[in-house]
């Protein structure tokens, strides 16, 4: 029975994604909370500035003591980043926003994805007999595909950055000192998000998986309490996105989009039975397409 409720939940989360794999790579690395000093000649000061390097830049005589000091150029995103984290976040997004509409502006920056299920369970008991069916069914059914920066859909392509600073749990920065930069953006969790709210304005999130149940045979299933709207949520945790990008073009170079679901059905009822349903997965985008 067991086996039979998994195959049908996998294949029903085959099909909600409609732009939804092998080898995702989880950030393991805790959020930094440093100061980012980026300097008014564009060059990058990491921790407190020292009561010299800070009067180089407020006191005129200073530089002008030593002219060798001053450039006419910076890069596009010069700021100095006041030593608050919330502070650092919200540079970090507008620097993202600044990157991603560059990047989408040109339609030949694609990305390959994968999907990878992680973890299932019934009424809280794993099995290997029924993860070996369910990834057979995947390798099965699922087929890769090559699509833009996320969230996409041809419906809505979303042109331009729809992430802000309100969505965001923790952001990182650094200098890779080659001309480029790296950030990566932890967004907050949510709760059934389409695409445009919640994790849906970062990622190619699943819009409605309850209508799945829509097609399905009356007999084939039942709740044993509620409905389809109070027993099916998905939940979107522990994801984040991944960005090089050349200081000066202000472009992507590469970029790795990992989104992390928990997909929850409560009170599944086949053959006059109840069970709690919970298929764990991990959808990445990877930038440019590899493959």
């Amino acid at each position: 029975m067991k086996k039979a409720i998994c195959f049908l939940f996998c294949f029903v989360c085959v099909l909600a994604f409609s732009a939804c794999g092998n080898k995702p790579v989880i950030s393991t690395e805790a959020p930094t909370t440093s100061v980012i000093n980026l300097m008014p000649d564009g060059s990058i000061i990491v921790g407190e500035l020292t009561s010299g390097q800070y009067a180089q830049y407020v006191d005129p005589n200073v530089n002008a003591q030593n002219p060798q000091t001053q450039q006419t150029t910076a890069p596009v995103e010069q700021q100095t980043v006041a030593p608050t984290t919330e502070a650092q976040i919200s540079w970090i997004i507008d620097v993202y926003n600044t990157v991603y509409n560059n990047t989408k502006a040109d339609a030949s920056f694609l990305g390959s994805d994968s999907i990878v299920i992680s973890d299932i369970s019934v009424d809280g008991v794993k099995n290997s007999g029924v993860d070996s069916i369910v990834h057979s069914v995947m390798d099965a059914v699922y087929k890769p595909q090559t699509l833009p920066l996320p969230p996409y859909s041809a419906e809505n392509p979303f042109p331009v950055c729809i992430f802000h600073e309100e969505d965001a749990q923790s952001a990182e920065w650094k200098d890779l000192g080659n001309g480029q930069a790296e950030l990566i953006i932890y967004p907050k969790q949510s709760l059934n998000s389409t695409l445009g709210t919640g994790q849906g304005k970062m990622f190619n999130v699943i819009n409605d998986i309850s209508v799945i149940f829509d097609y399905m045979p009356n007999f084939a299933y039942g709740w044993s309490e509620g409905d389809t709207a109070s027993n099916v949520r998905t939940v979107y945790d522990g994801g984040y996105c991944r960005v090089v990008y050349d200081r000066v073009s202000m472009k992507m170079i590469s970029a790795e989009y990992v989104m992390k679901l928990t997909v929850e059905v409560s009170n599944f009822e086949i053959l006059f039975a109840g069970h709690n349903v919970s298929v764990a997965m991990t959808y990445t985008q990877t930038f440019p397409a590899v493959g």
